[in-house]
């Protein structure tokens, strides 16, 4: 009897670990152009062992001129508030437009972004992906898909302006500790992402 017990004490306690080291989070955002509604992004945030990911993935279909389905795919892993890879994806009516991975070795990061590579030694704390789940406590972040550090600054209470490499500014907003609005300026429309979940 007593060794069924300590059985069935060692299976719940197992049980529990599993339970308590993995952990996920999950926000769904509406995209708005203009006044109608043309998508949607879902981030997510996993919590392994001292193992953080987050990835962000976005569907839109709008026309201007012509009609455009646009995906794009962000994953950040950290591990001890470091990232150790992170891979961003755009599409665009199916095409591949870009893509980024970024990857830590050795205290550097190795850069690929399409076909250039390059070096970066600075530890990345805070990323885009990451942006959505905490706000930025530095004066600049990393951006998955540009593969690079992006100045952003706070502007007001809860509101923080991040600045593009093609110097386009995005607008972050946030509520109890979470994102819940971004205003997105691209090269063809301005585009509004909202929290409904």
């Amino acid at each position: 009897m007593t060794r069924k017990i300590l059985v069935y004490t060692v299976f719940i306690v197992a049980s529990l670990i599993v339970v308590f080291s993995t952990h996920a989070q999950k926000l769904v955002y509406r995209i708005n152009y203009k006044e109608d509604s043309i998508g949607y992004m879902i981030a997510k945030k996993s919590l392994s062992n001292n193992k953080v990911t987050y990835e962000l993935e976005t569907r839109t279909k709008f026309s201007l001129v012509l009609s455009f389905n646009h995906t794009a795919y962000y994953k950040a892993e950290y591990e001890n508030d470091v990232l150790t890879a992170s891979l961003s994806e755009d599409f665009l009516n199916e095409k591949e437009q870009s893509k980024t991975t970024a990857t830590l070795q050795h205290g550097r990061y190795t850069i690929k972004k399409d076909d250039e590579i390059k070096t970066e030694s600075s530890p990345i704390h805070e990323s885009i992906a990451y942006l959505y789940f905490n706000a930025p406590l530095k004066g600049e972040i990393f951006s998955e898909k540009h593969g690079q550090f992006c100045p952003i600054r706070q502007v007001a209470s809860n509101k923080y302006e991040l600045i593009k490499p093609d110097e386009r500014v995005n607008v972050y907003y946030f509520k109890n500790g979470l994102c819940h609005k971004v205003e997105v300026n691209t090269s063809m429309a301005t585009v509004y992402l909202t929290r409904i979940k």
